[in-house]
């Protein structure tokens, strides 16, 4: 639990580290190279993005299967062969996307021939090549960081990506004002991507008895692990048509600079996503314990709330923070050309937040290899999004994607997969809804209401920015922490204060 929650909390530090330079990074990198470059950039690095269908979610599985060893309590010879198992098929697919990728590399001339000239042709090739190589890189990273997950390393991981966070701040900073262009940028990106993988693999076979070898391939793990290694390749397609279709039809039907529009809404998107998935993977070993100790479906909701109130917080604190402000933020550290930004992140963040509230129970069907009915339950509404997508750029441009992406979440992954979890898992959804937005929601929606109107009436951007951020926190922080909180969190945060007051003390 100690463990756990440190790694959360440095989890946490990481994602408002990235966010803080996020924002400043993608817009010094947007300035630096221009509305179009910077559109090509996301255009080409969207398009290899499609490669990342082929991981088949190997660090979960990889965490699944080590958490699964360690509550059992298994040999060192049944982690070295689940370990070398995954590990191999990493590398056969690996070398799958490496094959895939020159065929999409040979197609982009063709693809891209009516939204993008000749130079910007020949310069996005070169791009697409180098973000393939950070892309197999970071795969094998991701893979290795699964295995530290299941051996319940919570931190480790978290500490690496501050480190990297860091340096490719600071170089990406220097070597763009020196050289001002999207290859700069990649190659960077590539290079500290391999430095990242070189200390994971040192750190891995120094602290973990596992073996990087193929001779401890086990045909016997691999057939088990492949219904669930399936279903989370369904899950990569429905999450790349919601994240990456969009951009792809975008580049393709309008230009790189509606691509750079959509792409900062889709940034603000994915800080909220980051923010809303880390309790989610920090507590897989947690929901594999309590299965396997054999909790009734009532027991196992019981487990859930916590988590789904985290979860609740930290997610609705952004999205209504951002409906509140979130305009003025745009306009200010982005431009006004980037207004239409803020409608984009909103209409994929509502329907996302619902959804994510009880994202935890995602564990549970990766313990019971049950994912694949979530996978084939929402790739009926990803063809869906595919379609509206088109459909939609053509009538409303930009807006009309967002609103696709919207529509399928509510279907799929709201309705569809709360009534599965329900009658089948026995998990009580709307008890757990009910428990996760008990004493936050409201007060989340209070502190929105009265911190908009502000930026309507104060017209200097950047005291409206803090003067609505201010009141918007005041307002939501007060009646949390006096009226929303469950005994449980009251009693955490007493504990934390005294710790606080212990260390003034000292």
């Amino acid at each position: 639990m100690k463990k756990r929650s440190r790694g959360v909390v440095l989890a946490y530090i990481y994602t408002a580290a990235n966010m803080v330079v996020g924002l400043f990074m993608s817009v010094f990198i947007l300035r630096t190279l221009g509305k179009t470059e910077y559109g090509l950039y996301q255009t080409m690095t969207s398009f290899a993005t499609y490669l990342s269908l082929f991981q088949f979610g190997t660090g979960t599985i990889m965490t699944r299967n080590i958490a699964l060893c360690t509550q059992e309590k298994d040999s060192s010879l049944s982690v070295r062969k689940n370990f070398s198992t995954v590990w191999s098929i990493t590398q056969i697919l690996s070398a799958v996307i490496l094959t895939v990728a020159v065929v999409f590399y040979l197609f982009i001339d063709r693809i891209y021939s009516e939204s993008l000239t000749p130079v910007q042709i020949s310069t996005g090739k070169l791009l697409f090549a180098i973000v393939v190589f950070k892309m197999i890189f970071a795969f094998w990273t991701q893979t290795l960081n699964g295995a530290m997950l299941g051996f319940e390393r919570y931190s480790i991981s978290t500490v690496v990506s501050l480190v990297f966070l860091a340096l490719r701040t600071l170089t990406v900073v220097v070597l763009l004002t020196v050289r001002p262009d999207a290859l700069t940028l990649v190659i960077t990106d590539t290079v500290l991507e391999i430095f990242v993988l070189l200390f994971t693999v040192i750190y891995c076979k120094r602290n973990f008895d596992v073996s990087f070898s193929f001779r401890y391939f086990d045909a016997g793990i691999f057939k088990s692990i492949m219904p669930l290694a399936l279903a989370l390749f369904l899950q990569v397609i429905v999450n790349q048509a919601n994240g990456n279709v969009d951009k792809f039809f975008i580049g393709v039907m309008l230009s790189p600079e509606s691509v750079a529009v959509y792409s900062v809404g889709m940034y603000i998107y994915t800080v909220f996503s980051s923010l809303t998935t880390i309790p989610i993977s920090m507590y897989m070993p947690q929901v594999a314990h309590n299965i396997k100790s054999g909790l009734s479906s009532e027991d196992l909701t019981q487990t859930l709330i916590q988590p789904c109130r985290l979860i609740t917080l930290i997610g609705g604190s952004v999205l209504f923070g951002f409906i509140s402000f979130g305009k003025v933020f745009v306009k200010l550290f982005y431009g006004n050309d980037y207004t239409e930004a803020w409608l984009i992140a909103v209409i994929i963040m509502v329907p996302m937040f619902i959804n994510m509230c009880n994202g935890v129970i995602v564990n549970v069907l990766d313990v019971l290899s049950k994912r694949y009915v979530r996978s084939l339950c929402l790739l009926g509404t990803t063809a869906a999004n595919i379609a509206l997508t088109i459909w939609w750029i053509k009538v409303w441009g930009i807006v009309g994607a967002a609103v696709a992406t919207a529509i399928c979440t509510l279907i799929g992954q709201v309705l569809i997969m709360n009534i599965y979890y329900s009658r089948v898992l026995k998990i009580k959804i709307i008890y757990l809804f009910r428990k996760s937005f008990s004493g936050l929601l409201i007060w989340l929606i209070a502190a929105a209401a009265v911190s908009a109107p502000l930026t309507y009436v104060i017209k200097n951007l950047w005291l409206s920015f803090f003067v609505s951020a201010a009141v918007f926190l005041a307002v939501g922080s007060a009646g949390i922490l006096l009226f929303g909180l469950n005994k449980a969190e009251k009693a955490a945060c007493s504990r934390a204060l005294l710790k606080i007051r212990h260390m003034i003390r000292k």
